[in-house]
């Protein structure tokens, strides 16, 4: 199916029954970074979905008018080995789009982990740009 195809027929399903487009996953707190703007509060302790709180809300979703786009957010989701296999679960129950909210450190330090995700099934990743020079980076991330 393309893409076109896909959202026109995931606006039609959703307008009629009156439900979100999308679902996001805070799968980790913990991050590589200690933003002080940070919204999620992350960094601060461990909570972690586990993989079977995953499935049930993927079941969930699917249950209540999915597929959904799914969005892995956190905390930073690369810290998580398993991503890949929160992907692929995500692709056997059913879900066809999932996008990475990420700082994209590890992306950029490991190419492996990056080709890794999009075998499993990534389809976008979201990352935020803050500036044109480091300063910008050193005040709001703590690192360029």
């Amino acid at each position: 199916m393309k893409y076109a195809e896909y959202v026109n027929r995931l606006f039609a399903k959703s307008a009629k029954r009156g439900i979100p487009l999308s679902g996001t996953f805070e799968l980790t707190a913990r991050c590589n970074l200690r933003c002080p703007v940070c919204f999620a509060s992350a960094g601060t302790d461990e909570r972690e979905l586990s993989m079977e709180e995953i499935e049930r809300q993927y079941d969930y979703l699917m249950s209540h008018g999915g597929p959904f786009n799914i969005q892995l957010s956190g905390g930073e989701p690369s810290m998580r080995d398993d991503l890949p296999e929160i992907i692929a679960l995500g692709r056997k129950k059913g879900f066809s789009f999932f996008q990475l909210n990420t700082n994209g450190i590890r992306l950029a330090a490991d190419a492996e982990y990056a080709r890794t995700l999009k075998a499993a099934g990534l389809n976008t990743v979201f990352l935020q740009f803050d500036g044109v020079d480091d300063t910008v980076y050193m005040t709001l991330r703590g690192r360029s």
